[in-house]
């Protein structure tokens, strides 16, 4: 006799499942009110819009005939906050310049909410719960409040999978999407692997096509620049995300070995798909897989995309729709990055149905009982990763060269860990030699500053020092009022350079 039929024959088993009102105001507990309350905790914060008044700024200039990139300088991209995409981006999100800032944002954020349920949707989620456990995930809740490119992404994803076999709206669908998030370019391997090499190469033609266009009113001197804006861009970013080759770096290897690691990682992965072409859907994950991997810079809002992957797999609530949920936006604050970093890529590589087959997850019990220890689990993650982030203060910085010493610049993030009244801080330069350095972090008025000795490796330097008594005042304020200071960084016979602290 099965446990349903028994469930069935013994009443005192049917009086002890919870009544069918008492599970559904569980599940609208748990995966609608509590996502809903959380993202309006969320927008309330600081930092609502952060990555679309860059999409906003560059779209503007673009419409004005300028360029809408900054200098390829640390001191420019220290922030996070300026255009660094494609020309034909700036073009397609020229509609929302058009309007009011704050009429053009909530638009956005409205439509990046739509997208992730209308994804669900084109991949076949019928299941309401999938899009709840979605929405308490990190990654969904920073895509919706940053208002960056993966929501509409995502729903870009899931129409070019539903409508794979479509040529020419294929092609139009991968162009887009390759354009918008260059590190999505690999997915043209997946068409191509699969016999769907006419949508590959008009995909292609229609990117190349595109570029030249949307490049066109920015000049010639805009698209020769571009490559040393992604290069500069990734020397810095890819020292704090969440990528295979960021891994490498925390681990000690050089930048240059760390990328052609991962791009020989990448390329076994896309051979691999390629000689598994007759299944589609595994052939489309080892693409995806191989993006990820290939990409110097991934963000932990990009594993938004994976939910395409998990929906096909999974279309109904199960254990790897909320895997991400500890998932921060970066490792920058975060004790043991590399662990942190490890932890992630195993979550891509469950959502992606590459660690776990898809009938292996009956073997770990009930589905029920499956869903709530991995609830608990990620639980315990995020936990773990808040108490690592709130245990100090991160502060950053832009540096540029104070006076002479033309393309001197840098960055500069300072941790603050204030039980033990220490100051940690990690320095990223251009342009400046190797070799000892001083740290200075000074009141911009007037006060006693805090000098550090610290050594410059390969452009960087990092270390801690515990603040003696009398620089504890100064501590507080890199805490309260972290605007009120700045850091200086000096090289023998080199030019200072230095910054304003800004809070984060």
């Amino acid at each position: 006799m099965s446990a349903g039929e028994l469930a069935i024959r013994d009443p005192d088993l049917r009086s002890a499942r919870l009544p069918r009102w008492a599970r559904q105001a569980f599940w609208l507990t748990l995966f609608a009110v509590l996502p809903t309350f959380l993202m309006g905790r969320l927008i309330a914060q600081h930092g609502l819009g952060w990555d679309f008044r860059a999409f906003y700024d560059g779209a503007r200039a673009y419409l004005h005939g300028a360029s809408p990139y900054p200098r390829d300088s640390l001191a420019a991209l220290a922030d996070k906050q300026e255009f660094v995409y494609p020309a034909p981006t700036a073009l397609l999100l020229a509609p929302f310049a058009l309007l009011p800032y704050t009429v053009a944002l909530l638009l956005w954020l409205v439509l990046s909410i739509a997208s992730i349920a209308l994804a669900l949707r084109v991949v076949g989620v019928r299941d309401w719960r999938c899009f709840g456990a979605l929405m308490l995930t990190l990654p969904a809740e920073h895509s919706v409040r940053l208002g960056t490119l993966g929501p509409p992404m995502l729903l870009l994803l899931a129409l070019l999978w539903r409508y794979r076999d479509r040529v020419v709206l294929a092609a139009v669908l991968a162009a887009v999407l390759a354009l918008s998030k260059v590190f999505l370019a690999p997915l043209l391997f997946w068409l191509a692997f699969t016999r769907r090499l006419r949508s590959a190469v008009l995909a292609a033609v229609l990117a190349g096509l595109l570029c030249v266009l949307a490049w066109l009113p920015l000049g010639e001197s805009t698209i020769l620049s571009y490559p040393s804006l992604l290069h500069a861009l990734a020397a810095y970013e890819q020292t704090f995300s969440y990528s295979f080759t960021s891994l490498l770096v925390g681990l000690g290897a050089e930048p240059t070995v760390a990328t052609v690691l991962a791009a020989l990682a990448g390329v076994a992965l896309l051979c691999l798909a390629y000689t598994r072409r007759s299944d589609d859907e595994l052939v489309f994950r080892l693409a995806l897989a191989a993006c990820f991997v290939l990409s110097p810079i991934v963000w932990g809002h990009y594993l938004l995309l994976l939910a395409v992957p998990v929906a096909l797999r999974w279309p109904r609530l199960g254990p790897a729709w909320v895997l991400a949920l500890w998932v921060r936006s970066d490792t920058l604050g975060l004790h043991y990055a590399s662990v942190w970093i490890v932890c992630a890529m195993l979550v891509m590589a469950v959502q992606l149905g590459l660690l776990v087959p898809r009938g292996d997850w009956a073997r770990f019990g009930p589905a029920r009982v499956r869903l709530a220890f991995v609830v608990a689990a990620v639980a315990g993650l995020q936990l773990v990763s808040l108490s690592s982030a709130e245990a100090g203060y991160t502060r950053s910085a832009a540096l540029s060269a104070l006076s002479g010493g033309r393309g001197a610049s840098g960055a500069a993030s300072l941790r603050i860990v204030r039980p033990a009244h220490r100051l940690c801080w990690r320095i990223w330069t251009q342009a400046l030699p190797s070799r000892a350095a001083v740290i200075a972090v000074e009141p911009r008025v007037v006060g006693q500053a805090v000098v550090l000795a610290t050594r410059i490796t390969d452009a960087q330097a990092q270390g801690c020092a515990v603040l003696p008594t009398w620089d504890r005042t100064l501590l507080r304020g890199l805490i309260g009022t972290p605007r009120r200071y700045r850091v200086l960084v000096a090289v023998p016979g080199r030019p200072v350079i230095g910054g304003p602290l800004s809070g984060e």
